[in-house]
């Protein structure tokens, strides 16, 4: 497979490398995935296509169709996934150059007779084929008006016509994907000012009680407008609330079965995180307030039947616990019956219960919930604080139960991502466990404490906790964690960080491999940093650079830094360095421009480095040691010299490319 895409760049045998590839698959089914991804990666749309008249993707395009003719199953499903590739309206891809040099490029998709040719090639097959493979063609269709961004204007009115064709041959107004992607792509098509005489057919003819259902209960849409179209949003949701409150008040168990079959549809198509449960809410609440007995009964059904809603009341029960005797039903439905949200349940009634109901033995049952639970994320416990007047201990109780209970395999309870700035004072000062349920914590979430003012709190009782924080993640290859992007200045807030801080860049350098290309982690310790703090922070780099001037490794550390959190040092880190080492081979293992770039297509990469190299150079006229770095500048003219050679090519290059 891999030695057959060699041909699909700049080949004459084109054609017989695609049927030789349509044979594999053939052959070898499992491998239809990869071909597709090669295809993707190979035969997307670029420039130098459109010089040759897309001459391989229309190779590509009449084969496929070829073989779907007859009958290849294999090859109607590559088609599938190069019609979604092939009907973009443009491209971005990412070239390598020279040495660790990168171009970014966009290309737009012209409306050439070729590319009419392309697109109509497509859509037929598409609605050819539909009933064959329904599920793939819709797919297409609903890819197509999912991309963000901008689009074609040209191309969308010239695609539309087979668009239309397809809804007329193939979509029913009683299957609710279909009418959900009808209404939805027309107010598509009217945000990008597309307008059509079918519309007003389609809104009235893809249109029934369950999509009906749907637009109530939907909370970012009200009438035939989207929350986003509102001038005012607080009003949007004034009047998104009062529809669904109205919309649904149920006279008996049969109106509750209904609306609860008709809703869990929905689910099953959209999937329930991607439906606003609030909606539940709104009518469960108002039920209860129309009529008790009512409300009770759809409150039991929602518990039996939950394991696909995950729906969780809240202000719903609000409303009603603030009697004893609701109270008591209430937890006794909870408890009775078995389903999947049964603790969230819990946690929920014990955030709603009037304060005055509240009592010495609910703690005990508030425990018995984090015994309970077998993995949740974002846990919030603000709920908790109305009783610490019952128990002092609770906060830490729970922290207790939740850490012995993340130890177990396959358990993981995420507490919400302030929790230990918020508790830390409330917490006992037992550090050992705190740090292991902080450490818990931020492998659960990578969110969790984003602002670290709860890491703050630790640290500045314990310091060298900083060190098994990075134990746990940075050296522990945790490439999320690496590529976080967070602000870490507090820690020079911190008294006698400066002995931890020089042994976690020992630890980097021994640990990693740092290339030299883009900003490093450790710049997230020196960017942001109010101007007491830029100070020691600056003493800091300079001590170590006075220390570790011998360690290539730590110095191209502290030189990344200088050249993207703390660019008003640079000059000053240079001069130095080269006031402690004036070794020129050493010098030119320094990455003081970095270790390539990132140019856009119309750059010339050897005169923006060769510009870079005669900055450097200047700084270096300024030093004190004369003669003894003429070694230094020679490098640097060389470097120079070999930039600007470069640079002569690449415009050669670039004249020839147009």
């Amino acid at each position: 497979m891999e030695l057959l895409g060699k041909f699909y760049v700049g080949c004459p045998e084109l054609k017989d490398a695609i049927e030789l590839s349509f044979e594999y698959i053939e052959k070898c089914p499992f491998l239809t995935h990869k071909l597709i991804s090669q295809f993707k990666e190979l035969i997307n749309f670029e420039a130098k296509d459109q010089h040759n008249n897309f001459r391989r993707q229309t190779i590509l395009l009449k084969t496929l169709i070829d073989k779907i003719e007859k009958g290849s199953c294999s090859c109607l499903q590559v088609f599938h996934g190069i019609a979604k590739l092939f009907l973009k309206f443009k491209f971005q891809y990412v070239n390598g150059y020279k040495d660790r040099t990168i171009r970014f490029y966009t290309y737009t998709i012209p409306l050439s007779k070729k590319i009419k040719d392309i697109r109509k090639m497509i859509w037929d097959t598409l609605d050819l084929y539909f009933l064959e493979n329904q599920d793939e063609c819709f797919q297409v269709l609903k890819d197509y008006s999912a991309v963000g961004g901008e689009i074609s204007k040209e191309i969308l009115e010239y695609d539309l016509l087979f668009i239309f064709n397809i809804i007329d041959n193939h979509l029913k107004n009683e299957f609710f994907e279909h009418y959900l992607y009808v209404q939805k792509l027309i107010r598509w098509l009217q945000r990008h000012n597309i307008q059509s005489s079918k519309f007003e057919r389609y809104r009235n003819d893809f249109i029934n009680p369950m999509y009906d259902l749907f637009t109530k209960v939907n909370m970012y849409g009200y009438g035939h407008k989207e929350d986003y179209e509102f001038d005012d949003y607080g009003e949007f949701l004034r009047l998104k609330e009062l529809e669904i409150r109205s919309a649904y008040i149920f006279k008996d168990q049969a109106d509750m079965d209904s609306f609860h079959s008709m809703f869990t549809d929905i689910v099953n198509v959209h999937k329930p995180e991607t439906i606003h449960l609030e909606s539940l809410d709104f009518i469960l609440e108002e039920n209860f307030k129309r009529d008790y007995n009512i409300g009770f009964k759809f409150l039991e059904l929602l518990a039996k039947r939950n394991d696909k809603l995950l729906f969780i009341p809240t202000r719903s029960l609000k409303q009603i616990l603030v009697i004893e005797e609701n109270v008591c039903l209430v937890w006794e439905l909870i408890e009775k019956i078995s389903f999947r949200s049964k603790p969230l349940w819990k946690i929920s009634f014990f955030t709603e219960i009037d304060s005055a109901l509240i009592k010495n033995e609910h703690i005990d049952m508030i425990l018995e919930i984090f015994r309970e639970i077998e993995n949740l994320k974002f846990m919030s416990l603000d709920w908790a604080e109305r009783y610490l007047n019952f128990d002092y201990e609770l906060y830490d109780k729970i922290l207790t139960i939740v850490t012995e209970r993340n130890r177990e395999p396959n358990v993981k309870i995420g507490l919400q991502i302030h929790y230990f700035e918020k508790t830390f004072k409330m917490l006992s000062k037992n550090m050992p466990l705190i740090q292991e349920a902080y450490l818990q914590q931020a492998k659960i979430d990578s969110h969790f404490d984003y602002n670290k003012n709860g890491l703050f709190r630790i640290i500045e009782m314990n310091p060298g906790f900083l060190k098994d924080y990075f134990d746990y993640f940075y050296f522990s290859d945790d490439i999320e964690f690496t590529e976080r992007k967070a602000d870490w200045g507090f820690i020079w807030e911190i008294e006698g960080m400066g002995p931890v801080f020089s042994e976690i860049f020992k630890r980097i350098t021994e640990k990693n491999v740092f290339s030299g290309f883009s900003s490093h982690f450790l710049n997230n310790f020196f960017s942001n940093l109010k101007e007491d703090k830029k100070a020691k922070a600056n003493e800091f780099l300079f001590e170590l650079l006075k220390a570790n001037y011998k360690d290539i490794r730590i110095v191209n550390l502290i030189v990344n830094i200088a050249r993207y959190a703390r660019k008003e040092i640079y000059e000053n880190i240079l001069l130095l360095y080269i006031s402690l080492n004036q070794d020129p081979d050493v010098f030119g293992k320094i990455w003081w421009r970095g270790n390539g770039g990132e140019y856009n297509g119309g750059d010339i990469s050897g005169e923006i480095e060769a510009n870079d190299w005669k900055k450097i150079l200047s700084i270096i006229e300024r030093s004190e040691h004369g003669t003894n770095l003429i070694p230094i500048k020679k490098v640097i003219k060389d470097r120079i010299y070999s930039c600007l050679r470069f640079a002569e090519s690449e415009k050669t290059n670039l004249f020839l490319d147009r």
